[in-house]
Order: structure tokens, then C-alpha cells, then sequence
């Protein structure tokens, strides 16, 4: 059939600016690319390209030769009939798109069967930050001597993979079958469905550091990142990737719902034309998040770091000394790698010290640091001690002015405090340590809770504590008879969880009718059901939450 192909699309509606009672919202509605593979040009790309930017040959196959949920259509041919060489389906995106969270689905048929040795790339979208930085999903087929995953992997600087170890035992796929494959990540989250079941997941206490791409959406392989990467070698159909998460352990896909039907979003949403507003939001608060992992004595898992960490001891003590460390892992020595002074590392930093937090004492500042090749093979751990005169403090603040070209972070495994006595203090039972970015803050405009994605980084928080009243104007008067929210969809995070309220719906904005209540703190998504009837507007009513403090909701949705 030669380079025929489809980019058939179910239309995202385009966002209608909202605003909440303090602030104006910054949200944005999510993206959508769809391939059904069955006609001879493209349709719409929500990501701005109509055409693909390289084909590398592939092509589609005859009709009669679709996935099952439409077996008279096409599918591309990603080397299934022959051998894949350096072929792929490259999309462009903007080096600025929002995939911090994202789904991506489509239908397999390999000609491989699990237990293969070689490698297979189904997606790749290669981030910014280092070569190896990337949302991957494929099957690993040298993962180990003997075994094999298969699976998905957020790269920021560490490896987040969602693996199904030793797939052969485990899924047992085989040659020539279909199966339907969905991948859905949050800011803290990947999950991995296979044939409408969760096959593999992992979490992540950092948010994964996921900023801009390099620009290319590549479908059945690895697309022009200087290295040949193992491509699908298979039939794919029905693919569709959407930059929201529309998937999670309580919520599997249907393998056998068409990607052309529309995503279930319910009718308040951001995209449908949607408004949300609010009696109170927070204020914006410096986006900080907890990394015990620097201050807990382990090498060997080191976290990415944008601007500073801020290690908080117990009590005010005389401290004179601190220590980072690239990796305790040894890459030294005469069998060392001798790789590590290429990875992400501070080339400038400074120490401070606080005795309240607020106003902090230099007391090292580094402006030109280097890790030469010649210090990594002659030391077996990449280990830096920096003494001072002594101080009494209990904060102390690593903060990062420079970083190497084109990285976003740096990675950092253990942040030492040494006492006159030598002692490390950052082990001490009660330490807090944190990192944060200085650019961004984490913002709570109420149409972050209508906006399609879920999590610490897209909700609507009050500024009263233990209540607030969330409302939606839905895009026209309609019939509706259930709401749904959650204080944090997946569970990882009960601060504000609310406790106890009602719904509301209106007409005009001005009459008011209770149609329900709620009590009980349960952080994950919740479903409350009522008589149908007529609404506008609808509007959450907390009356309490769980610890009193002010009233979180991450999705809010209305059906």
C-alpha cells in the first residue's frame, strides 16, 4: 500500500479562559494525537504538525488487517514484514509542550515473542537535560543475562522504570497476537497496563523532573538522538497519545474501546468549555518537596536537584563541616567506569547556615567546581568535604548557581553536617531535608481541579482553613446526577483531605439546591450520587476536612 497512514483524531475543544474569585487561571487544556492508520493523509495533530516529520520508510498495511477493535482496517507495518532497520514514525511537538503527566495507548502485534534477546522501542519522546532523559516504553529484551522486561521509563536524571521482570514467564506473549498496551504517568506516578490489566507500576517521593523535549514524538523507535535505538518490529494500531492521565490502578482502560471515541472527562471540564471558581484560593507557595533519601546514610540513590536543599536538624548545634556526594556507588579505581564527571553536577554552589530559617551566613562559596577524570580513578566514591569555622545553626542550605550547560538540575545522593566532633548530624533521628526551584511556584486557581490532570502540581487549594466552597459553570444547562473529586486521585497525599460537605446545583447562580452530603476523609477519588436534575452551576461545599488545615481538591468532575 506504500506510506499510506491516518492521523484521525477525536478534537479537543479549545480551553474558555477561567478564573477564580483571587486569581486568574493559567491552566491549560490537554493534547491529543491519534493514528488509526486507515486513510491516505493526515486529519489534525492538536500539536501543530499535520504531517510526520519523517516516515523512514515504514508503511501501512492492507485492509482487513486491523487490531481487534477494527479488524477490517489498517495498521502501520513498524517492521513486522521485514526487517525495521533505522525506521520510525516521527511527529514534531513543541520543545515546550506540557507532558508532565500523559497517557499513551495503542494496539501491538510483534512478530517477536517474549523471551527475545533483542530490544524493541514502541515510544519514545527524548527530553532535554541528558542524553539519556526520556518517557520510553518498550521491551527490554537484554535487561538482564537471562531475563527480560517489558514496560515503560521516565529518565530524568535517574531511571524510574515500571517494568514486568522476566515477561516471558509473566505475560507469555507470543508472535502474531494482538494486545493492547496503555501507559499513564502523573507528577509522582507510572502505570503500566497490558490488555486492560496493571502489570507494573512505581512512584516516585520526587516529582519526576520532566521540562522540555527535544522536539519529536517518535512512534516504533528512537528518532535522531545519535544513537540507533531498538525499534517495534511488529504491526501498530489505534495509537493515541494525550498529555492527560486518563488512566490508574482504580480506572484500567477498556483494550476494546475505539481511540476515536471520546475521553470520559464528564462535562466539567476545562476542555468542554468549563469554568471553575472558588469563595478563598491559597497563595502561591515555593514549590518544595521532601527528599529523606540525601539524609538517610544509603549510597547509591541520588535524587535530582534544581536550585537548593535545605536540611533542617533537629535542634540549633555548633556545626563545621558539610559534605555532598555525586553517587556512593564507586566508578573509581583501576576497573572503575571512569564515566562520572560527565553526569549532572554542581559546577557552583554556596553553603549557608541559619539559625531560623530566614536569615542565613555564608560560609563556602565555590564558584568553579570541576570533577576531573584524573579524581575519579584515583577515588572510589565521589565524595566532597568542605570545612569552615564552626557555627551554631539549624538549618543549612546547599544552593546551586551553576549547572552544566543544558541541564535543568543536578543529582545529588547525601547531604553530610559534620559537628566539631566529626560526627555526621544530618543522621540524627528528626532531620527534614527538602529541595525546591526558585522560579516556580505551585499555583491553586480553581480550574486546576477541572483541567484533566491529577496531583500536588494541578489543584485548587482554600485560603480558609478547613473549608471552602468550589464551584463549576458547566458549559450549558443539563441534566446531571453525580459528582466525583478527590483530594489527591491516587491516594499518596491526605493533607486537606475533606471530611464533610454537600453539593450544590443552580440555574441562575442566585437559588441554591442541596442534593447531597458527604462525610468521611478518604483522599482518593470519591463518587456522590443523587436524583438527576437540572443544573448551571454546581459547587462543592467543605464543611471540615481530616487535620483542619485548608481544603485540597485535585479533580472535580460532574456527570
Amino acid at each position: 500500500m506504500g506510506r499510506q497512514w491516518i492521523l484521525l483524531m477525536c478534537v479537543l475543544a479549545l480551553a474558555i479562559a477561567g478564573s477564580g474569585v483571587l486569581t486568574p487561571s493559567s491552566s491549560q487544556v490537554g493534547r491529543m494525537l491519534v493514528l488509526t492508520f486507515d486513510k491516505d493523509e493526515a486529519d489534525i495533530n492538536d500539536f501543530g504538525n499535520l504531517k510526520p516529520i519523517d516516515l523512514k520508510g515504514w508503511s501501512v498495511t492492507n485492509l482487513g488487517n486491523g487490531c481487534p477493535t477494527n479488524p477490517t482496517g489498517r495498521a502501520l507495518n513498524a517492521g513486522y514484514t521485514e526487517e525495521p532497520d533505522a525506521r520510525v514514525l516521527a511527529f514534531s511537538i513543541p520543545t515546550d509542550a506540557d507532558v508532565t503527566q500523559g497517557t499513551v495507548e495503542m494496539w501491538l502485534k510483534p512478530k517477536w515473542s517474549m523471551g527475545a534477546r533483542e530490544g524493541h522501542t514502541l515510544f519514545h519522546i527524548k527530553l532535554r537535560g541528558g542524553y539519556w532523559n526520556g518517557i520510553w516504553v518498550g521491551y527490554h529484551g537484554t535487561i538482564g543475562p537471562t531475563t527480560e522486561a517489558f514496560g515503560a521509563n521516565i529518565m530524568d536524571g535517574v531511571d524510574h522504570p515500571a517494568y514486568v521482570g522476566d515477561a516471558e514467564g509473566q505475560l507469555g506473549w507470543k508472535a502474531d497476537e494482538w494486545h493492547h498496551i496503555a501507559v499513564t504517568w502523573t507528577d509522582h506516578s507510572l502505570y503500566v497496563f497490558a490488555d486492560g490489566k496493571l502489570v507494573a507500576q512505581t512512584f516516585s517521593e520526587t516529582p519526576f523532573r520532566i521540562g522540555d523535549n527535544e522536539g519529536v514524538l517518535c512512534i516504533g523507535g528512537s528518532y535522531g538522538f545519535g544513537e540507533t535505538k531498538p525499534l517495534a518490529g511488529g504491526l501498530i494500531d489505534e495509537f493515541r497519545f494525550v498529555n492527560l492521565p486518563l488512566y490508574s490502578p482504580d480506572n484500567p482502560p477498556d483494550p476494546m474501546k475505539k481511540v476515536t471515541e471520546p475521553i470520559d472527562l464528564g462535562v466539567a471540564w476545562l476542555g468542554y468549555g468549563a469554568r471553575a471558581f472558588a469563595d478563598s484560593v491559597a497563595e502561591p507557595e515555593l514549590m518544595t518537596v521532601h527528599v529523606p533519601q540525601l539524609c538517610n546514610g544509603e549510597y547509591g540513590d541520588a535524587v535530582s536537584i534544581e536550585d537548593f536543599v535545605v536540611v533542617q536538624l533537629p535542634k540549633a548545634c555548633e556545626v563545621s563541616g558539610f559534605e555532598w556526594s555525586r553517587d556512593g556507588v564507586p566508578y573509581a579505581g583501576e576497573k572503575g567506569r571512569g564515566w562520572a564527571h560527565v553526569l549532572p553536577y554542581p559546577l557552583a554552589f554556596k553553603f549557608e547556615v541559619s539559625l531560623d530559617g530566614k536569615s542565613w551566613e555564608t560560609v563556602v562559596n565555590e564558584p568553579n567546581f570541576r570533577i576531573s577524570p584524573k579524581f575519579v580513578a584515583q577515588n572510589e566514591a565521589l565524595r566532597f568535604r568542605f570545612n569552615f569555622a564552626p557555627k551554631f545553626a539549624q538549618y543549612a542550605r546547599m544552593t546551586i548557581e551553576r549547572k552544566p550547560r543544558g541541564y535543568q538540575f543536578v543529582m545529588l545522593d547525601e547531604i553530610a553536617i559534620y559537628g566539631r566532633d566529626g560526627r555526621n548530624l544530618a543522621l540524627s533521628e528528626g532531620v527534614k531535608a527538602w529541595t525546591g526551584d526558585y522560579k516556580r511556584k505551585r499555583r491553586f486557581e480553581p480550574d486546576l481541579a477541572i483541567d484533566g490532570k491529577w496531583g500536588e502540581q494541578s489543584c485548587w487549594k482554600s485560603a480558609t482553613k478547613g473549608q471552602g466552597t468550589l464551584t463549576v459553570e458547566l458549559p450549558k444547562m443539563m441534566e446531571i446526577q453525580k459528582v466525583q473529586f478527590s483530594r489527591n486521585r491516587e491516594g499518596f497525599k491526605r493533607d486537606g483531605t475533606p471530611s464533610a460537605g454537600r453539593v450544590e446545583v443552580s440555574l441562575d447562580g442566585h437559588r441554591w439546591e442541596a442534593v447531597a452530603e458527604f462525610h468521611g476523609a478518604e483522599p482518593k477519588q470519591r463518587t456522590i450520587v443523587f436524583k438527576t436534575t437540572k443544573a448551571k452551576l454546581v459547587r462543592l461545599v467543605i464543611t471540615e476536612t481530616s487535620d483542619g488545615n485548608e481544603p485540597i481538591i485535585d479533580d472535580l468532575r460532574v456527570q
